[in-house]
Parts: structure tokens; C-alpha cells; sequence
């Protein structure tokens, strides 16, 4: 025990051994902390891409929300970026269904297509406009 504290307590310098665990310990470590950093900033950049396609989403219904009932066809997005009033990213793919229920009711449905880390992703959001002149 004595030769064991003895050489703790020994002013010889630092060891190759005492190097090569400080090197392994950084060399891991410095690994973990790289991975953590690159997964944050891969979830935030997941969070900005879903995010854009609920906007677009959101935008197209309000748009649906101002028009008048006849003007709400399946060509309605596509106008909507003819002229200029929405400008969408390449990286989604907007589909837009309308489905007559009765002369006082449409459904209207945003679909939206993305992709993130080569995996489809899509972003589907309905709703119910109504003929607010209640005419045929």
C-alpha cells in the first residue's frame, strides 16, 4: 500500500498512459457533444419545414375563407399562384380537392406534400365552405 501511495505522490510528470486516457476521454466526449449538435440542428430544421407546409396550409384556407362560394374550384391553388398571391417552395407539392356536398356546402381539402431526410411527409387539413348567399 505505502509503494502504491508512494507513487501517486511521485513528481515524475505526466505519463504516456495518463495522456492516452486524457485523449481517449476528449476524443469520446468531443464525439458525444458533435452528435448532440447535430441532431438539434436536424430537429430544428425538421420543425422549419413542417411548419412552412401548415402556413402554406393555412394561407390556401384563408384564401378559401375570402373567395366567394362558385370561385372555389380544383383550380383554385393554381390560380392562387398565377396570380401572384401565394408563392410556394418547390420542396412541397400542394394538392387541393373540392367536393360538393349539397348546393350550400363545399368540402375543401389542402393536401401537402414534403420530404425530410428522404422520407415523405405530408400535411392534410379540411374544411367545410359554406354559401353564405344560400342561393342555387
Amino acid at each position: 500500500m505505502k509503494k502504491i501511495l508512494n507513487r501517486l505522490k511521485s513528481d515524475r510528470g505526466i505519463t504516456g498512459t495518463d495522456i492516452s486516457i486524457a485523449i481517449i476521454v476528449i476524443v469520446v466526449f468531443t464525439g458525444v457533444i458533435s452528435k448532440l449538435m447535430y441532431n438539434s440542428y436536424a430537429n430544428g430544421v425538421e420543425i422549419q419545414i413542417s411548419a412552412n407546409a401548415s402556413c402554406y396550409a393555412t394561407i390556401i384556407l384563408e384564401k378559401v375563407d375570402e373567395k366567394p362560394f362558385d370561385e372555389i374550384t380544383s383550380n383554385f391553388v393554381l390560380d392562387l399562384i398565377n396570380d401572384k398571391v401565394i408563392d410556394i417552395d418547390p420542396m412541397y407539392s400542394v394538392y387541393f380537392y373540392v367536393e360538393d356536398l349539397t348546393y350550400m356546402y363545399k368540402k375543401v381539402t389542402v393536401k401537402i406534400l414534403y420530404s425530410i431526410n428522404n422520407k415523405q411527409q405530408d400535411l392534410t387539413i379540411s374544411k367545410i365552405k359554406v354559401n353564405e348567399a344560400g342561393v342555387q
